[in-house]
C-alpha cells in the first residue's frame, strides 16, 4: 500500500489548485500501477470555503478523471476516513459511503479506516455499544463491504476532538482494551494493517517503537 502526497487536495473549490491535484493524483496512481501496489490511501481533502457537499462532488469528479486516465489494473483508490479538522472532508462515515456510490466505476476505489482518525472524530469504538453503533453504520452507507486496509493507531486527543495526533499503541485515548475490540472485530480483523506510529526508539530500552508497538498488537490478538 502506499499514500498519496498530503498537498493533493481533490475537493478544492479553486480550479487551478484542484487541476494540480488532479495531475498529481494520476502520476502517483500510475506510478502505482507499475508497481503493482494494490492499494492508493487518500485523503478526501478539504472543501475550504465552499460546502461539503460541493467538496465531496469534486472527489467524486476527479477520481472518476483519474480512473479515465489510469485505466488501473492492479492499484485500487483507497479513501482514508480523517479526523475532521478545518473544513477536511471524510470524518463522517456518510462522506465515505456516498463518493463509493457516486463514482461510476466503483470497483477501483476502496476505504482505508484508521483507528486514530476514527476516535477523534467521535467514533467511540472502545465501548461495545460504540463498536456496534459504528460498525451498523459502516454497513449502512455500504462502507464495510469496501474496507480494504487500516491504519492503526492510537490517538493522543480523545473522542470527537477532530484533532489527528497519532499515539503509539496502548499509550493514547484508545487504549489497549480499545484495540483488544477493535481487533476482534468481524469487520476490521482479516484486514491487513498499518503502523503509522510514531518513527523513534524507547529512550528507555533504545527498542525500536515499531517492533513494540507489533508486539502489543499481537499480544492483544492473542487475548
Amino acid at each position: 500500500m502506499a499514500h498519496t502526497s498530503y498537498l493533493i487536495n481533490v475537493a478544492s473549490p479553486d480550479d487551478l489548485l484542484w487541476q494540480k491535484s488532479l495531475d498529481a493524483l494520476v502520476i502517483e496512481w500510475q506510478r502505482a500501477e507499475q508497481l503493482k501496489i494494490e492499494g492508493l490511501v487518500m485523503h478526501p481533502g478539504a472543501h475550504l470555503k465552499s460546502s461539503p457537499e460541493e467538496g465531496l462532488e469534486r472527489v467524486a469528479r476527479a477520481a472518476e478523471s483519474a480512473i479515465a486516465t489510469v485505466k488501473p489494473k492492479h492499484c485500487r483508490l483507497l479513501f482514508e476516513n480523517t479526523a475532521g479538522q478545518g473544513s477536511c472532508l471524510g470524518h463522517r462515515i456518510e462522506h465515505l459511503g456516498w463518493l463509493l456510490k457516486a463514482i461510476d466505476q466503483p470497483e477501483h476505489v476502496g476505504v482505508c479506516w484508521d483507528t486514530c482518525h476514527a476516535l477523534a472524530a467521535g467514533y467511540d469504538f472502545r465501548t461495545a455499544a460504540g463498536m456496534k453503533a459504528m460498525v451498523s453504520e459502516l454497513e449502512q452507507h455500504s462502507v464495510a463491504e469496501n474496507l480494504r486496509a487500516v491504519h492503526i493507531n492510537d490517538s493522543k486527543k480523545d473522542c470527537g476532538t477532530r484533532v489527528d495526533r497519532h499515539e503509539h499503541i496502548g499509550h493514547g485515548f484508545i487504549g489497549e482494551a480499545g484495540f483488544k475490540r477493535f481487533l476482534a472485530s468481524t469487520v476490521f480483523k482479516n484486514l491487513p494493517m498499518y503502523l503509522e506510529t510514531p518513527k523513534e526508539k524507547d529512550e528507555a530500552t533504545g527498542e525500536e517503537w515499531d517492533v513494540i508497538n507489533l508486539r502489543t498488537l499481537r499480544s492483544l490478538c492473542k487475548k
